[in-house]
């Protein structure tokens, strides 16, 4: 039994399923009650859709310890900023900030980006225009739009596929986007730019001090001509289509060849995943559908080893966009332009061309925009300079689907907004059923969403 007279609030940031997980002893039996204060809320300056939540727990700092040396990956916690503040004492005193990385490793830190991402807030930071500033924020970045430029910053954090939490990593991250993204938009990303202490201690950007921070700047677009809203919209059209599949085909043409990713274990770690992931929402998934999607992606798997194999060692496995849905889709200069590809993991990036495909034509078919999935595949096929095996298409659609389907139901149980949370409930359960209406061998349900199939469209 602990026993210490000093009580203290640990505050933590963690993946907001996580904290149901955390394997503190002192949870142990008593999930939700903890010293009889427990509370969490969504990280009201994160997206919907960044997986973090706050936890304020009330316990002995002995306790707030013991909570340290947990294993918080095993809880989801793949990123924990902590702070144990002492709330006997008049006034809040901070007495241990820690960053607790996936690796279970622990180093001091300090929030050293608040000063950067105030000064950025400020429109006299880039001109005298005094126009706006408009900020955008996500689990890993924050955009600040300003005038005609977009200017993104990258947090001080890590995740399990990233870890940005020293300057030159921001950098090489920086570096990287820009170099990725220039493959499809060109125009869109413009250039690297350092913040700068100058000799009175003020930052600026393009200075000649010492560099505090990296920004990736970029040329500012209007969100009426991102892709997913066009799609809710109605004001998607089959032309558009056509030009996409061919700037995809070219894309993926000219993309670096990376047979040593997407092999057969690969796929095989996606499909665990994307079950570990869907089971945490019990409140929002039926875990029963959950298992089916499961055995019938890996019986698929099972019966496309050879295909799979065979494509890989043709080149098919290339360093792709990543995160091609129609989010990360514009409209530039009447012309449909990727951006936003990913570039802190080969991982992520490095995979089959269908399944990158796979992405933006599983997104129109939850969109219900089946005609326009089919003119974009076969515009792609009709472009593309090899012939394509749509064998494992079924297969890549249902992962795509699946993945979409845990991230919404994460942000379902997340958001303040009572309607927005039966709205991404419901998205999160129509891309379930999607998921298992691609694996026709195991879905007898006549009534499923019509699909895109190889024989109608090759």
């Amino acid at each position: 039994m602990i026993s210490n007279n000093r009580w203290y609030w640990l505050m933590i940031w963690l993946r907001a399923d996580g904290f149901q997980r955390l394997p503190c002893p002192l949870l142990d039996g008593r999930r939700g009650v903890l010293a009889g204060a427990v509370t969490s809320a969504c990280n009201p300056a994160s997206s919907v859709d960044a997986p973090l939540a706050l936890i304020y727990i009330k316990c002995p700092r002995v306790a707030c310890k013991m909570c340290f040396a947990a294993q918080m990956p095993e809880a989801g916690a793949v990123f924990v900023s902590a702070y144990l503040i002492n709330i006997n004492q008049t006034g809040s005193v901070l007495l241990h900030t820690a960053q607790k990385a996936a690796d279970g490793g622990e180093k001091t830190m300090s929030n050293g980006q608040d000063e950067v991402i105030a000064f950025l807030s400020r429109p006299s930071s880039y001109d005298a225009s005094k126009q706006p500033v408009e900020r955008v924020e996500t689990h890993g970045s924050v955009i600040f739009l300003h005038a005609d430029r977009a200017y993104k910053l990258k947090r001080a954090v890590a995740f399990a596929e990233l870890d940005f939490r020293s300057l030159e990593s921001r950098r090489k991250a920086c570096q990287a986007e820009l170099l990725l993204n220039r493959r499809t938009a060109p125009t869109l990303y413009l250039s690297l730019c350092p913040i700068n202490r100058r000799e009175d201690g003020q930052l600026e950007l393009h200075g000649r001090g010492p560099v505090v921070d990296w920004l990736v700047v970029m040329h500012r677009f209007a969100q009426e001509r991102l892709f997913d809203r066009m799609a809710t919209e109605g004001r998607l059209t089959e032309p558009m289509m056509e030009q996409l599949g061919a700037e995809i085909a070219r894309f993926h043409a000219c993309a670096q060849i990376t047979p040593s990713f997407g092999r057969i274990p690969d796929l095989y770690e996606e499909i665990e995943k994307n079950h570990r992931e869907m089971c945490r929402y019990r409140e929002v998934l039926d875990v029963e559908t959950v298992s089916t999607i499961t055995r019938a992606s890996q019986a698929k798997l099972n019966s496309l080893i050879d295909c799979l194999e065979s494509r890989r060692r043709e080149g098919r496995v290339r360093r792709c966009h990543g995160d091609m849905r129609l989010a990360n889709i514009c409209l530039i200069d009447n012309r449909p332009t990727l951006f936003d590809g990913i570039e802190f993991s080969e991982r992520i990036a490095c995979i089959d061309v269908l399944y990158d495909l796979a992405f933006v034509l599983m997104d129109l078919q939850h969109h219900g925009l089946h005609g326009l999935g089919a003119r974009l595949l076969s515009s792609y096929l009709q472009h593309s300079v090899m012939t394509e095996d749509c064998r494992p298409l079924s297969f890549f659609l249902a992962l795509r689907a699946a993945t979409r389907c845990f991230s919404l139901a994460s942000g379902a149980l997340r958001h303040v907004d009572p309607a927005k949370r039966y709205e991404k409930k419901e998205q999160a359960i129509q891309l379930m059923h999607l998921a298992l209406a691609y694996l026709p061998d195991e879905n007898p349900r006549p009534n499923h969403l019509p699909l895109i199939t190889a024989s109608s469209h090759a």
